[in-house]
């Protein structure tokens, strides 16, 4: 079985090529790079660079399985710049997918839901009205019409809600938290009043779900919610930081936040399908902070 993860360099692909390379061999395992050098312990030998913009897809079609985890994961510039945000999750997947006919997942997002409030399944209505969310959504359409056409054999789609761990950008909330608590800097600032709900999941933990999937038949053709079993509202989160490291915040409220977040996913279709336990929430929270 030979594998490609397009967006092998970012954030989810870096933790997940160097699993996919030690569960099935790192001579099937191989991952696309497009702007960002690959890091020293990502199988340099097995990095393709590739701009899905311009190089010719059927490069891909040598492969049998494709995790396709590139894309925008930036709120803010899906609202500004919607064609950046529309070419970068739905032309790029169309582009990859001329040239590869296999078996696909598709790291989707929970942002799809937006705009419902308290907890959401995968058969419940989507609203479609955040930009974001919007484009994931169309991408997650064309990945299922693809299929129904004949031109992939399977697709796996799992709507990913809020991983944090090794490699996110340090702007995040838990990468400003890690670093305040190394630094002992104890202002934090808060877009908002801190009520948007957030459902923390480790990268670590999404990547073998992930991995976990091509060996799980039934996860063929099937939109999952991957999250963790409990949420947090933002306020919740940066308190139980304060109280790992031991430290009083200084919290800054900045403004209001435009698109505030009053929903948080079942995982109940995950469990009935993957035997792999979530880890305990607020543990691997404060793990993650207080960690080296």
């Amino acid at each position: 079985m030979k594998i490609i993860v397009v967006g092998g360099s970012g954030f989810i692909g870096s933790n997940l090529v160097p699993l996919l390379a030690r569960k099935y061999g790192q001579d099937n395992v191989a991952y696309t790079f497009n702007r960002t050098r690959p890091a020293d312990y990502l199988l340099k030998e097995r990095a393709i660079r590739f701009d899905l913009r311009s190089d010719d897809p059927r490069s891909f079609s040598s492969f049998d399985v494709m995790f396709f985890v590139a894309g925008n994961s930036s709120h803010a510039l899906a609202i500004s710049e919607p064609d950046v945000d529309l070419e970068r999750n739905v032309l790029n997947l169309l582009r990859a997918l001329q040239g590869f006919h296999g078996h696909l997942i598709l790291l989707s997002s929970a942002a799809v839901y937006y705009g419902r409030e308290r907890e959401v399944s995968e058969e419940d209505a989507i609203f479609g009205s955040f930009a974001y969310g919007f484009s994931k959504l169309v991408a997650e359409h064309y990945t299922q019409l693809l299929h129904e056409q004949g031109r992939i054999l399977s697709y796996r789609i799992f709507r990913l809600t809020y991983a944090f761990g090794a490699g996110e950008r340090p702007t995040r909330l838990f990468a400003t938290l890690r670093r305040n608590i190394q630094t002992n800097q104890k202002t934090i600032r808060v877009v908002g009043d801190g009520s948007s709900i957030i459902q923390p999941i480790p990268v670590n933990y999404v990547c073998q779900v992930l991995a976990d999937s091509l060996e799980v038949s039934a996860s063929q053709n099937q939109i999952l919610n991957l999250c963790s079993s409990e949420w947090l509202t933002v306020i919740q989160a940066i308190d139980l930081a304060g109280e790992a490291a031991k430290m009083n915040w200084d919290i800054e409220f900045v403004g209001s936040e435009e698109f505030p977040l009053r929903f948080y996913c079942s995982r109940h279709k995950l469990d009935s399908i993957f035997k792999r336990p979530c880890p305990n929430l607020r543990e691997s929270i404060k793990s993650y902070l207080l960690g080296d």
